[in-house]
C-alpha cells in the first residue's frame, strides 16, 4: 500500500506530469477563441517529429491547433511529440467540438461529423508511391524539429538567394551520424547500413555511400576533426575542391550553426536516413541553396532533373565522376542558375507557404478527405 502511495506521490510530481497539468488545465485557461480551429486524434497519429511537423504547418496557417490524449499516452511519447504541447496555440480538447478540419490517422474516425474537412494522416508514403497524386500533401521530413519555425526558414532561404550567384568556399558536403564507420572502434555497424534498405527501396546505404567516397576520393576528401577545425579551414578556402565528409559521432556541428555552414557549401551529397531514403538534412540542404547529389530522385517525385537543380546518378560508380567535376570547378558556370533552381523547388514543395497554398486549394475542393503522405519513422516491415 505503501510502495502504491509512494508511486502516487511520484507521478504528481514528476516533469512529465507538471508538463501535462500545465497544457491541459491551465493553458487551456488562456486560450482565445479562433474562427480557424483543427483538431489532431493524436492516438491515431502518433505524437513524433511527422505528427509536430504537421501542427507546426497548420499553426503557420494560422490555425489554433486542439489535440486529445491521456496522461498515460503522454508519458510514452517520444521527444519531439511531447514537443508539441510547448506550441503556442496548440490546446487539448475533451469536447466533440465543432471544428473546421480534423486530422486522424484513422479512417474510422474521418466518419464522423464534426469538422467541415478531414484529413487523413497516413505514414504508407512508400505504400503509394509513386501514385501520389497532385490533390495529395506529400510530406517527407522538412527541417528537423529545432530548426522548424518559419522565421528560421525565412532567413536562411533570405541568405541563400541574396547570394545566389556566388561560388561557396566548400565543394561538396554531407552531415550526418555515419557511427564512426571509418573508425576500428567502433560500435555500432549496421544502423545506417542495414539491409533493408537495399531491399526495400533498391539504394545504396549510408555507410556504402560514405565509405565509398572516402576510398575513392581520398586524396579529395576531408574529415574534420572539430568544428573548430572546419570553420579554420573554411575562412582559408582549403575546401573549394574538397569532398567534406562529416560523421557527426566525430565532428558535431552545433545545431545553431549548421544552416550557416550549410550557406557555404555548393553541393549536398544526400545519404539515407535510418532505413529509409529521407532524412531531414536534404531539406535543410535545400533551404540552403545547397545542390543536391542524388541516387534517389524517384522518393522525390522526380523533382529533381540532372544538371538543372541537381545531379543525379543511378549505381555507385557513377557518383565518382560526378563529384570529380565538381572539385574540377566544371559547373562552376552553372552553378548560379541551378541554386536557383533549386530555391526555387524548395520555396513551390516544401516551404510553410508551399504548405498554406496546397492547403487553401485543398480546402476549396469538392473532397470532403484529403491525404497528407509522409514515410514512418520506424521501419514497417520488420
Amino acid at each position: 500500500m505503501m510502495n502504491k502511495i509512494r508511486r502516487k506521490i511520484k507521478t504528481l510530481f514528476s516533469k512529465d506530469f507538471r508538463n501535462y497539468f500545465f497544457f491541459k488545465k491551465l493553458k487551456n485557461m488562456l486560450r482565445r477563441k479562433s474562427g480557424k480551429s483543427v483538431f489532431f486524434d493524436i492516438k491515431t497519429m502518433g505524437a513524433h517529429r511527422r505528427s509536430y511537423q504537421i501542427i507546426q504547418q497548420f499553426l503557420y496557417c494560422g490555425y489554433t491547433c486542439y489535440i486529445r490524449f491521456p496522461y498515460n499516452y503522454y508519458r510514452e511519447m517520444e521527444h519531439y511529440g511531447k514537443k508539441i504541447i510547448h506550441l503556442k496555440k496548440v490546446y487539448f480538447s475533451n469536447k466533440k467540438n465543432k471544428f473546421s478540419i480534423t486530422v486522424s490517422g484513422s479512417e474510422d474516425f474521418l466518419n464522423q461529423q464534426n469538422c467541415d474537412k478531414k484529413i487523413l494522416f497516413s505514414i504508407k508514403l512508400f505504400q503509394i508511391l509513386p501514385d501520389i497524386t497532385d490533390k495529395d500533401f506529400f510530406a517527407p521530413p522538412l527541417l528537423h524539429p529545432n530548426l522548424f519555425f518559419p522565421e528560421t526558414e525565412k532567413k536562411i532561404y533570405s541568405e541563400a538567394f541574396a547570394n545566389i550567384s556566388q561560388s561557396r568556399p566548400v565543394a561538396a558536403i554531407f552531415v550526418g551520424n555515419v557511427n564512426n564507420v571509418l573508425s576500428n572502434d567502433r560500435t555500432d555497424n549496421t544502423t545506417y547500413n542495414l539491409d533493408a534498405t537495399k531491399k526495400d527501396f533498391n539504394i545504396y546505404t549510408r555507410v556504402e555511400l560514405f565509405k565509398y567516397i572516402y576510398e575513392e576520393l581520398f586524396e579529395n576528401v576531408y574529415l574534420p576533426a572539430s568544428y573548430e577545425e572546419l570553420t579554420q579551414k573554411i575562412k582559408t578556402g582549403e575546401l573549394k575542391n574538397k569532398i567534406v565528409l562529416i560523421d557527426t559521432k566525430v565532428c558535431k556541428i552545433p545545431q545553431k550553426y549548421l544552416l550557416k555552414t550549410l550557406l557555404q557549401t555548393n553541393f549536398f551529397i544526400y545519404m539515407p536516413g535510418f532505413w529509409q531514403p529521407y532524412c531531414h538534412n536534404h531539406i535543410e540542404s535545400m533551404l540552403a541553396g545547397c545542390i543536391p547529389v542524388t541516387q534517389f530522385n524517384r522518393f522525390y517525385l522526380n523533382y529533381f532533373q540532372h544538371q538543372h537543380n541537381a545531379l543525379l546518378f543511378n549505381e555507385i560508380h557513377e557518383l565518382k565522376p560526378l563529384l570529380q567535376n565538381i572539385i574540377a570547378g566544371k559547373y562552376e558556370e552553372n552553378l548560379a542558375e541551378m541554386r536557383k533552381n533549386i530555391l526555387e523547388l524548395y520555396l513551390q514543395k516544401f516551404s510553410f507557404e508551399a504548405f498554406r497554398i496546397k492547403l487553401s486549394e485543398a480546402l476549396a475542393s469538392k473532397s470532403h478527405t484529403l491525404n497528407y503522405y509522409t514515410p514512418p519513422t520506424v521501419n514497417m516491415n520488420k
